[in-house]
């Protein structure tokens, strides 16, 4: 049975993954196209917004690893490659920019995240 933890940890990384889909989403709510339907919904909406934020103050490697990860959903061993860093400095990335968001949502204190 999962934590609360790991239940926001999996909400956050699933965002991060379907972040194109759910924006385009986000937007058509604030638009007014398609209504708010339920709590998930909305928390999701509130958690692209967090991550909007949290992307446009992440550095060049950072936004680039962003990419590679949950956009072209490439391994850990094929990302280092192409960044020309250590699969530790992708694992640390990762965790880092995670950390970041769920800083930034508020429901999850910095240091409890992992």
């Amino acid at each position: 049975m999962q934590t609360i933890k790991d239940q926001k940890n999996s909400m956050i990384k699933n965002s991060l993954k379907n972040f194109k889909i759910l924006k385009g989403l986000a937007d058509d709510i604030e638009k007014g196209t398609i209504p708010a339907i339920d709590e998930n919904l909305k928390k999701q909406r509130y958690l692209i917004h967090c991550i909007e934020d949290v992307i446009e103050n992440l550095t060049e490697e950072e936004r680039e690893f962003i990419e590679l990860k949950y956009f072209k959903n490439l391994d850990s061993y094929t990302i280092a490659d192409k960044l020309n860093i250590s699969i530790r400095t992708v694992y640390r990335l990762n965790k880092k920019i995670l950390k970041k968001i769920a800083w930034r949502t508020g429901d999850i204190k910095y240091n409890t995240l992992y």
